[in-house]
């Protein structure tokens, strides 16, 4: 008998998520989650100014130039005053873009304003450049800005207050002023990263939940295109056996032919109905009406119909049922049903078919044996089952979630069996 290792688990029997497209409901907006960090309230983006940066950037430099130029008029400094104004000012326009730069060029113009003297309102531009270079270029760029700063801030300090008193005074509060601009800037760069971080964090997830729906989706359909494989063929084979045995005792025996027939009208419509059922799912936007999961108690059901096309059908069981899994039940039942369906399909003028449970902690072994006559090849039913078809397959993938094995073969006394193990986690299915 030929050995069979079952494939490992699939997606099959797990249940797409709510909002999936297998699931029938309304997906989620791909956006919503990247839009609701967008709209975080910490968020500099969410802020109308910085929405329009070049307006912020505009109301400082008016704000400064008013109360530098008010400085001025009071104090009756020269043109150069005026000159140093706008050198230390206009430049703040450009901050965002050009953050480096403009700090460069606003502490140039300052050393230059200090080798003559002057003192400005518009100094306080200083302070505007190294928080952008902060806020824009991160710490590591910031640090050598507030060096070269500090190194003015000391050098001011000690020229405006020639006693050693007021000098320290001084120096401690512009340096204060410097130590905020730098750790304001650095705070606003590093919440602006985390959320940047955020955000594409929140794309890649949107990503992968949109591709684990579509897995969802892909492995429903397979599931539905096995159960139909399973509803069809064993009600086709079951009708076409009935059909046989209708047209042969037709003359003989017109009742069993028309209890035949009655059998043959009943187990299409039963196929017909599970088939509009399952169709019903690949239907968007209509709700599927779902019927439940066959059960072990539906094998009797079965194996009647085996029996209505004339072979004798045994179910026998070994061993404490134990308590199942609706999906465990529903794997066993279609594991069973398609080896009934091979037998009805493959098998060469069998009497009598056997089915046998033998449960044991912890796993279950299926056996499907007949008593179909080989050909003068040796095979149980003129072979395996065509290349094709999709039985043994199917057989496989539900044993290989429960991480057993099968085998499918001659059977030792004549006929074909398939055997079938599957074994459950920690002792319950």
């Amino acid at each position: 008998m030929t050995s069979v290792p079952a494939p490992t688990p699939s997606l099959e029997g797990r249940e797409p998520s709510p909002g999936s497209p297998a699931s029938g409901g309304r997906a989620r907006p791909a956006a919503t989650l990247v839009e609701r960090i967008m709209t975080y309230p910490g968020r500099p983006h969410a802020t109308w100014w910085h929405r329009r940066p070049e307006v912020l950037d505009g109301a400082v430099v008016v704000v400064l130039e008013a109360l530098s130029s008010l400085q001025i008029a009071r104090t009756h400094l020269a043109w150069e005053a005026w000159l140093f104004q706008q050198l230390l000012l206009l430049p703040l326009l450009f901050r965002r873009r050009h953050p480096s730069a403009v700090f460069a060029t606003v502490i140039a113009v300052y050393v230059a304003q200090w080798s003559v003297g002057e003192h400005l309102v518009a100094d306080f531009g200083l302070l505007v450049a190294l928080y952008t270079v902060a806020a824009e270029r991160g710490w590591r760029r910031a640090l050598p800005a507030a060096v070269i700063l500090e190194v003015m801030v000391v050098a001011t300090s000690f020229r405006n207050s020639p006693d050693h008193g007021g000098a320290l005074g001084s120096l401690v509060f512009l340096t204060g002023l410097a130590t905020a601009a730098l750790f304001t800037g650095t705070t606003v760069h590093t919440r602006g990263e985390y959320l940047e971080a955020l955000e594409d964090r929140a794309r890649r997830l949107e990503r992968e939940r949109d591709q684990q729906a579509r897995l969802a989706a892909t492995a429903e359909r397979a599931r539905i295109a096995r159960e139909m494989h399973d509803i069809v063929a064993h009600s086709l084979s079951v009708m076409i056996a009935l059909a046989d045995g209708a047209a042969a005792a037709g003359a003989r025996d017109p009742e069993a032919a028309h209890q035949a027939m009655v059998e043959s009208a009943t187990t299409g419509r039963s196929a017909l109905a599970e088939m509009r059922r399952l169709l019903g799912v690949l239907r968007d936007g209509s709700p599927a009406e779902f019927q439940p999961h066959p059960t072990l108690a539906g094998l009797d059901a079965l194996l009647t119909t085996v029996r209505a096309a004339g072979i004798k059908a045994d179910y026998r069981v070994r061993g404490r049922v134990p308590d199942l899994a609706d999906t465990a039940e529903a794997n066993i039942y279609r594991i069973i049903q398609e080896s009934l369906t091979n037998v009805l399909k493959h098998a060469r003028q069998p009497t009598s078919v056997t089915v046998a449970l033998d449960w044991m902690p912890g796993l279950v072994d299926i056996a499907v044996t007949d008593d179909g006559r080989p050909p003068a090849g040796g095979w149980g039913r003129g072979g395996p089952p065509p290349a094709g078809g999709h039985g043994l397959t199917g057989i496989k993938e539900r044993v290989g979630l429960y991480r057993g094995t099968v085998d499918a073969g001659p059977a030792p006394g004549g006929g074909w069996a398939v055997r079938a193990r599957l074994l459950f986690d920690d002792g319950q299915p």
